[in-house]
């Protein structure tokens, strides 16, 4: 699937296409070009700070009698991964194929 298809499926058009690229290249795949190709990891890294965040604050204020230890085990639970599966299964959207990302670029 390329960029644009992506983009149809979703009903969303990127304004920074290197950037959407950037978020779909696979290390494995940046690592193979060998040529300054940039892949998703730092984005991930960041992408996945801001979803703790979120993730924690939401706990915090929805379950103000658990302790902290409680809050933490339920935040975990929450898998970042888990619910990006569960959300794009219904598109049919396989972006975690390194597969299909090396087709995209």
């Amino acid at each position: 699937m390329d960029n644009r298809e992506l983009e149809k499926k979703i009903g969303y058009n990127f304004k920074n296409k290197k950037l959407l690229t950037e978020a779909l290249t696979h290390s494995s795949y940046a690592n193979e070009r060998q040529d300054g190709t940039r892949c998703n990891e730092r984005l991930e890294f960041l992408g996945d700070s801001v979803l703790g965040f979120i993730s924690a604050e939401h706990f915090f204020h929805h379950f103000k009698h658990l302790p902290e230890g409680e809050l933490t085990k339920r935040r975990a639970k929450c898998s970042p991964a888990a619910r990006i599966a569960r959300l794009s299964s219904p598109m049919r959207l396989k972006l975690c194929s390194p597969l299909s990302i090396s087709t995209a670029a």
